[in-house]
């Protein structure tokens, strides 16, 4: 099946299964149907239809300490409870993985994005000054 025929909840299967497979070192379906507690053919069944199994999902992410929001929506960080210093060794270790030019242009956006949040603080400052003074 060509990936402009999937559906979105089939896509959006794919996705979370993707996750799953990063939190759990998984390496293939078989891995992931037996982690999720289910024979190869409904693993398929489900597959098949796009269905995420919630519950086994929750059951996962509790026993393994996996955030269920980043497991659903890639947001935030793939452990609950992650402590700071293991969330920046871990991106320093993808970034360094990219080539050089990669690196620059991750490094110029991180540069922009902090020079609008110092703006956005001196605005915030402003605004304060004059709801005093007004």
């Amino acid at each position: 099946m060509s990936s402009d025929k999937f559906t979105d909840r089939e896509r959006r299967f794919e996705v979370v299964m993707a996750r799953l497979k990063q939190a759990v070192k998984a390496e293939n379906d078989a891995q992931i149907a037996e982690e999720l507690g289910l024979s190869s053919s409904g693993f398929a069944n489900i597959k098949k239809r796009g269905s995420l199994p919630y519950e086994r999902l929750e059951r996962i992410c509790n026993s393994r300490n996996v955030s269920m929001d980043w497991l659903l929506t890639g947001d935030g960080l793939m452990w609950r409870n992650e402590p700071a210093d293991r969330q920046m060794s871990a991106l320093m270790a993808l970034i360094s993985a990219l080539p050089p030019e990669q690196r620059r242009e991750i490094c110029a956006v991180a540069e922009e994005k902090e020079r609008l949040n110092q703006l956005e603080r001196a605005v915030a400052e402003l605004r304060a000054t004059a709801t005093k003074r007004g």
